[in-house]
C-alpha cells in the first residue's frame, strides 16, 4: 500500500459492504459508474483551476465532485463484482475507508495528536487482521528469490511506511519524510515488479501507478515538502519501472518477441536504467536555475553521457532493436550513444538558454556529437585491433577533424592547408576508390583517387577560410585544376589498360570519378563567387596578370559536369533523355566571367539551365526520329515531317531565351503561330521523348502568352503605329 495509488484504490472501492440490493449484475451499472467517475476525475485540484478560469463557479464544481464521488463509492462494489474482482477483504473496506476519512479530517483540522495516533494504530490493527487471512502455507518465490512469507512481510512494511509518511508529513519534517518516501518507493517497486513478473499485475496498472506516484512526488516538491535529491531519486524509481516495462512491451509488440527471457527485468538492468533516469530527472525536471556556468554545464553533460553509457544494455539495446528491427552491433550502440547524447545536450542548452555563451558552446558540442554518431552508424567501424579497424577509425577521425576545421574560426596558412589536406584526404580517398571500383581496385586506383581527394580538400579549405582571392590562392586554383585534370587522365589510362573490356566506353568507373571531381570543382568555385561577391573576384584584366581564369575554370568544370552527367544516366529510352535534361541543373554553377558569360547576372542565371534542358530534348527527339531507320517511303516521309516540326517549334524556345536572358520580346508572332506545331509533333512523334518535348513547348508557349506577351490585336498595332 502507498499514500498515492494505494489510497486511491482504497477510496475507489469504498462502501463495498453495502447490502445485496446494489449487487445487480446488469451492464448499466458499469456505465453509470464510469459516467460518475468522469466528472470526479476532471474536477481534481489541477483541473479545477482551469475550469474556474473558464468561467465555471468554484462552489458548483466542488459540489459536483462530492456528488460524483459519493456515486462512484456507492456503485463501486457491484462494478467490481461484475468485473470479477473478489477478495475476502472487500467486506472490511467500508471500515477502513471510514477510518482513513476520519484520519484525514483530524489532520486537516489539526485536532489533538492523540486521536490521530489512535486512528493510525487502528489502521495498523486492521492491516494485521487482513494479513491473518492470507494463505501463509503456500510455497512460491517472487523474482526467483523472494519467498511468499517475505513478500507478505514486505507488503506489511509498505503499509507501516504509509502510516509513518502520514505522521512525518503531519509534523512537517522534510528530511524524515524524504527518507520514508525513498524506502516506500523502493519497497513498493519490489512488490509490483514481483507481481508483474509473476503475471499477477496487469501492465496498465503497473504503468499508471508509476506515473501517478511520480506526479505526486513532483507536487510535494513544488509544495516544499521534499528536497531536490529526495524527490528526484524517488521519482526515478517510479519512472524506471515504467520505462523498463514500456520498452519490454514495445519489443514484444514491435519485433514479435515472445521469449520472456529477452524482455525480463533483471536487477542489473533496473539499477543501470535507474542511474540514467535519475540523472535525467534530477537535471531536467528538478533543476530550477536558468543560468549556469560553463564548468557546471560540463559536469552535467558529462554525467548525462556517463549514465547513458552505463545503461547501454537496459536502454540503448532496446532502442537499437526498435529502430533497426534487428540486434544492434557495437558500432550501432556507439552511434546511438553519441546521437542520444547530442539530443540530451541540445535539450540542456535549450533549458539553460539564459546564458548565450554557454548555450553557443553546448550547441557546438551537440552538433559534434550528432555528427560523430551519424558517422559511426554509417561507416560501422570495427572495435578490434586490426589494420582495417585502424583504417576505419582513421577515416572517422579525418572527417571529424576536417569538419572541425571548416566549422570553426581556426585560421590556417597556405602551407598548413596543403599539409592538412594531404593528411586528412587519404582515408576518405581510399574509401571512395573502394566504393567505385570494389573488387577491381588496384594500388594505382587507390593512390590516384586519394591524390584527387587531397587536391579537392585543399580547394574547399582555401575557399572556406579565404576572405579575398590573393595571388597565391589564384595560382593554386590554376595549378590545382591542372593537377586534377592530369590525375583524371591517369585514372582513365589505368582503367583502359588494366580493367577488362566493357560493352560501352562510358561504363568504366573513371567517368564517375571525373564526374565527381568536376562537380566538386564547379561547386567549390561557385561557393567562392557567392561568398566573396563579384567585386572581390578578378573578373577584369589587370596589368600584372593575364586573363583571369578562376571564373573560366569554374564554368569549364560546370559544362564538363553537365556533359559527363549525361553519359552516366540510364542507357537508353525516355529515362536517358529525361536524365540528360535534368542534368542541366548543374549549370546553375555557372558564374560571370570575362569571356562568354560577361552578361550573366542573378536575374538571368536560370537561362542556361532551361535552354540546355530543352536542347537535350530537341537533340534526343531528332536522334530518335524514324527518318534514320529507312523502313520505307511512308516512314521516311513521316520522320522528315517530324524533324521539320521540331525545327518549326524552335522559335518558341528562342523567344523564351530572349525573355529570360535580356528581358526582351523578340517576336510575339513566332510564339503565337509556331506554338501549334507542338500538336503536330504529337501526331508525328516517334518516341516518348518527342511527346515530352511537346509538353515542354506547350508549357513554355502558354506561359509566355499568359504572363509575358502583350498579345495586342493586329488592328491595335496598326493604330499604335
Amino acid at each position: 500500500m502507498t499514500t498515492g495509488p494505494g489510497l486511491i484504490r482504497l477510496a475507489f472501492i469504498a462502501f463495498a459492504g453495502l447490502p445485496d440490493l446494489l449487487m445487480v449484475r446488469v451492464r448499466w451499472v458499469s456505465g453509470v459508474g464510469v459516467l460518475l467517475l468522469l466528472p470526479h476525475a476532471t474536477t481534481t485540484v489541477p483541473c479545477l483551476t482551469h475550469l474556474v478560469f473558464a468561467g465555471l463557479p468554484h462552489l458548483l464544481m466542488v459540489r459536483v465532485r462530492w456528488v460524483s464521488g459519493v456515486g462512484v463509492l456507492l456503485l463501486c462494489y457491484p462494478v467490481l463484482q461484475q468485473l470479477g474482482i473478489v477478495s475476502h477483504f472487500l467486506l472490511s473496506l467500508p471500515l477502513v475507508v471510514g477510518v482513513f476519512t476520519a484520519l484525514a479530517l483530524m489532520l486537516s483540522l489539526k485536532k489533538p495528536k492523540v486521536l490521530s495516533l489512535l486512528l493510525m494504530a487502528g489502521l495498523t490493527l486492521l492491516m494485521c487482521l487482513w494479513m491473518s487471512y492470507l494463505p501463509w502455507g503456500l510455497i512460491y518465490y517472487f523474482l526467483g528469490v523472494l519467498p511468499l512469507r517475505a513478500f507478505y512481510a514486505l507488503v506489511a512494511s509498505n503499509f507501516v511506511l504509509c502510516i509513518l509518511v502520514i505522521f512525518a508529513a503531519w509534523h512537517n519534517s522534510k528530511e524524515i519524510l524524504g527518507l520514508l518516501l525513498l524506502l516506500q518507493a523502493t519497497g513498493l517497486t519490489v512488490c509490483e515488479v514481483g507481481l508483474y513478473q509473476a503475471g499477477l499485475y496487469p501492465l496498465p496498472t503497473f504503468q499508471l501507478t508509476g506515473i501517478m506516484a511520480a506526479y505526486m512526488l513532483h507536487r510535494l516538491y513544488l509544495a516544499d515538502k521534499l528536497t531536490r535529491n529526495t524527490a528526484a531519486f524517488a521519482s526515478a524509481v517510479q519512472l524506471t519501472k515504467t520505462a523498463i516495462t514500456a520498452l519490454g512491451y514495445l519489443l514484444q509488440e514491435g519485433m514479435m518477441i515472445r521469449d520472456k527471457r529477452v524482455v525480463e527485468i533483471s536487477a542489473a538492468d533496473f539499477l543501470t536504467l535507474l542511474a540514467f533516469v535519475g540523472v535525467v530527472v534530477w537535471i531536467f525536471v528538478y533543476e530550477t536555475k536558468e543560468e549556469v556556468s560553463l564548468f557546471e554545464s560540463g559536469k552535467h553533460v558529462g554525467l548525462l553521457m556517463l549514465c547513458l553509457g552505463v545503461s547501454a544494455r537496459s536502454f540503448l539495446v532496446p532502442i537499437g532493436r526498435l529502430l533497426l528491427q534487428d540486434d544492434p552491433t557495437l558500432a550501432d550502440l556507439v552511434g546511438l550513444w553519441y546521437g542520444l547524447s547530442s539530443v540530451l545536450v541540445l535539450l540542456y542548452a535549450l533549458q539553460h538558454s539564459g546564458s548565450a555563451s554557454v548555450m553557443e558552446q553546448l550547441m557546438r558540442v551537440a552538433i559534434v556529437l550528432g555528427a560523430v554518431g551519424a558517422l559511426v552508424m554509417a561507416m560501422q567501424p570495427q572495435f578490434v585491433f586490426t589494420l582495417y579497424a585502424l583504417y576505419q577509425w582513421s577515416e572517422v577521425l579525418s572527417i571529424l577533424l576536417l569538419a572541425a576545421i571548416l566549422a570553426t574560426g581556426v585560421t590556417v596558412s597556405f602551407f598548413q592547408t596543403l599539409v592538412t589536406a594531404a593528411v586528412l584526404g587519404v582515408c576518405p580517398g581510399v574509401h571512395a576508390a573502394l566504393l567505385l571500383y570494389e573488387q577491381e581496385a588496384t594500388v594505382l586506383h587507390l593512390s590516384l583517387v586519394a591524390a584527387l581527394t587531397c587536391t579537392l580538400l585543399a580547394f574547399f579549405i582555401i575557399i572556406v577560410k579565404t576572405q579575398e582571392v590573393s595571388d597565391t590562392a589564384e595560382n593554386f586554383f590554376k595549378i590545382g585544376t591542372v593537377t586534377a585534370v592530369v590525375l583524371l587522365a591517369a585514372v582513365m589510362a589505368v582503367d583502359l589498360i588494366n580493367l577488362e573490356a566493357r560493352s560501352s566506353l562510358w561504363t568504366y568507373p573513371c567517368w564517375r570519378v571525373a564526374l565527381g571531381v568536376m562537380a566538386i570543382v564547379a561547386l567549390a568555385l561557385k561557393m567562392l563567387a557567392v561568398k566573396l561577391g563579384p567585386q572581390h573576384l578578378p573578373l577584369t584584366k589587370r596589368e600584372d596578370h593575364g586573363l583571369p581564369l578562376i571564373p573560366v575554370i569554374g564554368n569549364m568544370a560546370t559544362v564538363a559536369t553537365f556533359l559527363l552527367a549525361c553519359t552516366q544516366g540510364p542507357e537508353d529510352g525516355l529515362l536517358h533523355d529525361l536524365w540528360c535534361s535534368a542534368s542541366a541543373l548543374f549549370l546553375v554553377f555557372l558564374q560571370r566571367d570575362s569571356l562568354l558569360l560577361s552578361s550573366l547576372s542573378p536575374s538571368n542565371r536560370g537561362t542556361p539551365t532551361v535552354v540546355a534542358a530543352i536542347m537535350a530534348l530537341v537533340l534526343s527527339t531528332i536522334w530518335r526520329s524514324r527518318l534514320w531507320l529507312f523502313n520505307g517511303i511512308f516512314s521516311t516521309i513521316v520522320g522528315f515531317l517530324e524533324i521539320v516540326s521540331v525545327f518549326a517549334s524552335l522559335p518558341v524556345y528562342i523567344v523564351l531565351a530572349g525573355i529570360m536572358w535580356r528581358g526582351e520580346i523578340w517576336s510575339e508572332k513566332a510564339v503565337v503561330f509556331m506554338l501549334p506545331m507542338n500538336a503536330l509533333l504529337v501526331l508525328l512523334g516517334t518516341s516518348f521523348t518527342s511527346w515530352a518535348l511537346c509538353v515542354a513547348g506547350a508549357v513554355c508557349g502558354i506561359g509566355m502568352m499568359m504572363f509575358k506577351l502583350p498579345l495586342l490585336p493586329y488592328n491595335c498595332q496598326i493604330m499604335q503605329r
